[in-house]
């Protein structure tokens, strides 16, 4: 009954997956929340965690997916700040301190997600960790194949 109903949630969701990609901008937050949930959904699946096992390894999966997007904004915001300041020819000193300030964010992320690998593997065995690191490589490429499509489609 357990599968039946994890089937059916995974079909619904695969269906508003594609509903939303063709309705709905990519950077729309309902976009990602449905993505993000699908993707929960087909790794606890692939992991064949039990109930209690989920609710330990949900919250770390999802504090490694807050990390990566508040990186990636901090990273962007980074980045227009050299551009300003290479447009108005800022001196060596500034950039050197915005260089750094984009390194030390790399390397507090790098250490924020190994913390979080470390604390995933006390709750996976090393067959479901080894699954884990797999997972996210092929769940990306296919995310990324799938998106690519959409646009090819909607240039046509």
């Amino acid at each position: 009954m357990k599968n039946i109903k994890i089937i059916i949630l995974i079909f619904f969701l695969t269906g508003n997956v594609i509903l939303f990609a063709q309705h709905c901008p990519p950077s729309s937050p309902l976009h990602k929340d449905v993505v993000k949930e699908y993707k929960n959904l087909r790794l606890l699946r692939i992991l064949d965690l039990r109930e209690e096992k989920s609710e330990k390894v949900l919250p770390i999966l999802n504090a490694m997916d807050k990390n990566r997007e508040e990186l990636f904004k901090k990273q962007h915001d980074l980045i227009n700040k050299l551009e300003r300041r290479l447009d108005r020819k800022a001196g060596e000193d500034e950039l050197e301190n915005l260089n750094e300030q984009y390194i030390d964010l790399f390397r507090e992320h790098v250490q924020q997600r190994e913390a979080h690998m470390e604390k995933l593997k006390i709750h996976l065995s090393p067959t479901q960790f080894s699954r884990y690191l797999v997972f996210q490589r092929q769940f990306g490429e296919k995310l990324r194949k799938r998106l690519e499509k959409i646009r090819e489609q909607r240039k046509r």
